[in-house]
């Protein structure tokens, strides 16, 4: 089984307007929890960078959801190991 450390998640607002933006962990069966803060504002053309490392199981998820998702970009980057 692998196991995935995320690095950093990449958010960029591609609208001309301001966008709020949630990010989310959810355990494999669990509840999601936020892990950024709560409507984040993104100014238009802004970009965010959330840095801190979290550690995923087989069956975790990252999810996320923008005021206009179509409008929000994002990359997320980590490495995957054996576990």
């Amino acid at each position: 089984a692998k196991a995935t450390i995320v690095k950093n998640i990449r958010m960029v607002n591609t609208d001309t307007s301001p966008r709020t933006i949630n990010l989310y962990y959810k355990r494999s069966g669990g509840t999601s929890r936020l892990i950024a803060p709560a409507n984040m504002s993104m100014a238009a053309g802004f970009l965010a960078i959330e840095e801190s490392e979290l550690t995923m199981e087989p069956g975790d998820k990252i999810q996320g959801d923008a005021s206009v998702a179509s409008k929000v970009d994002y990359v997320i980057s980590g490495v995957e190991r054996d576990v």
